[in-house]
């Protein structure tokens, strides 16, 4: 089983703020701004934890990422097997190399990207009783999603590290563009449009936390 530690904070965006995100995509300039009102920014705020088969995931990898990846869950568990060492036979020492620059190895990005965007449709299927709209090829959002009231625009983070800073980075960056891409949708339906923001950091073989940031527009 795998478990999930879930995280999701709810955000209200004004049409101020809606206008200052739209502009950050043009002028740079403005971006400080912007990150200057989500640092005090009022949000509501829950917490899940919740134990999954694995089989799940794959199923839903298969359903929601963006590219074929041949099995994603058990590449991720062989790199921390890895990454651990239990592959390293005893008895031999380290070899040295007279380099200026070490390149480490690294898990599979494609591997834990899918996994991320599985996680995403998965967590919007269950929160949001959304299905699938469209999985947008190489475009933005990841996915695009509906339920009976409302269009939700999700947008996938990953990583792989024993620290959540690098995912909870990428998403405070994607924000301006997630809040300026769902203000302007926002006009082209009669339905809400909401941003979904959703960073999964595998923190072990089985553990993933889990980052959600719902952008709703007033």
């Amino acid at each position: 089983m795998i478990q999930l530690n879930i995280e999701v904070r709810r955000y209200n965006f004004s049409q101020e703020e809606q206008f200052l995100a739209r502009g950050c995509s043009d002028r740079q300039a403005l971006l400080p701004q912007f990150n200057n009102i989500m640092e005090h920014k009022h949000y509501t705020d829950s917490n899940y934890s919740i134990r999954i088969d694995p089989s799940l995931i794959t199923r839903m990898i298969k359903k929601y990422s963006e590219q074929l990846i041949y099995q994603p869950v058990k590449e991720i568990q062989f790199w921390f097997g890895y990454s651990s060492g239990a592959f390293i036979e005893p008895g031999y020492p380290p070899l040295f190399y007279a380099r200026k620059k070490s390149n480490k190895v690294s898990p599979n990005k494609t591997a834990s990207a899918g996994i991320g965007e599985g996680i995403a449709g998965l967590l919007a299927q269950w929160f949001y009783r959304a299905r699938k709209l469209a999985r947008p090829n190489h475009d933005f959002p990841d996915i695009v999603m509906q339920s009976e009231r409302n269009i939700y625009l999700v947008e996938s983070k990953a990583s792989v590290s024993e620290e959540s800073d690098n995912v909870v980075k990428s998403l405070n960056a994607e924000l301006p563009r997630v809040v300026s891409y769902s203000s302007t949708c926002n006009q082209l339906d009669r339905r809400n449009i909401i941003g979904l923001l959703i960073g999964t950091n595998i923190t072990l073989e089985n553990t993933y936390h889990i980052y959600i940031r719902e952008c709703n527009l007033l």
